[in-house]
């Protein structure tokens, strides 16, 4: 969300112009009206349209550029890190020629340089001899604290591959996973990429039914061999 000059809520800036006169326009800043913290830090360039060969004026924050429209009325104004504004709405506005020959375009862009949290897993459940081995039926992992409009990833083999998530969780296929190996991670919409988090113990997910055990008594002393009477008590397990 961002605010125009009227301090007006915009519920979007990822279309938002406005331009007194089809002469002037301010085209879509950082790819989608997002700047984050590696943009800010590389500069941005505002590029826009007006009148060939005019002088445009482009405000941002407290920061002006002056420019001047190439023969296909092409614009481009360039600011530093420093001359951005902090975290939060902006608007940008472009101006050419003065007086009742003035035109003006505005354009609102939200600058995000915050990382995302970093977010949690879990697994849900460990169904192993001990609650706590990471021996379990079931590989669902729980993730958590999500921004709100912000995608999020894991990975299962310490990075080198990355799944889009999906909800709020995930599910571990069959097979011993090392500790530290299962990752999640966030990306707000404006790029910004949180650090990553790690289940810290090896989880073994394994939800195959094996075989029933065998149990056979060693020697039957009856009168029948198989009556189950016997002197020796001795069983075999296999």
């Amino acid at each position: 969300q961002v605010a125009d000059t009227d301090s007006n809520l915009i519920t979007t800036v990822s279309d938002l112009t406005r331009k007194s006169s089809e002469d002037i326009g301010i085209a879509q800043v950082a790819g989608n009206n997002f700047v984050s913290a590696a943009e800010k830090s590389a500069g941005v360039n505002v590029t826009g349209t007006a009148t060939p060969n005019a002088a445009v004026i482009v405000t941002w924050g407290d920061s002006t550029q002056t420019t001047t429209a190439d023969a296909q009325g092409q614009w481009t104004a360039a600011f530093t890190a420093l001359q951005i504004p902090a975290d939060g709405a902006s608007s940008i506005v472009a101006t050419q020629g003065t007086g009742t020959a003035m035109h003006t375009a505005l354009r609102g862009v939200y600058i995000v340089t915050a990382l995302p949290v970093v977010p949690t897993l879990e697994l849900s459940v460990d169904t192993g001899r001990s609650a706590a081995d990471g021996i379990t039926q079931q590989g669902l992992i729980l993730v958590g604290e999500l921004a709100a409009g912000a995608i999020w990833e894991f990975t299962t083999d310490n990075g080198a591959h990355w799944t889009a998530g999906l909800g709020t969780s995930f599910t571990l296929d069959e097979g011993r996973y090392a500790a530290g190996h299962v990752q999640v991670r966030q990306t707000d919409n404006a790029g910004n990429r949180s650090s990553v988090a790690s289940m810290p113990s090896a989880i073994e997910v394994d939800a195959t039914a094996h075989a029933a055990p065998s149990l056979a008594l060693d020697t039957d002393t009856g009168h029948s061999n198989a009556d189950g009477i016997t002197q020796n008590g001795h069983f075999t397990l296999g």
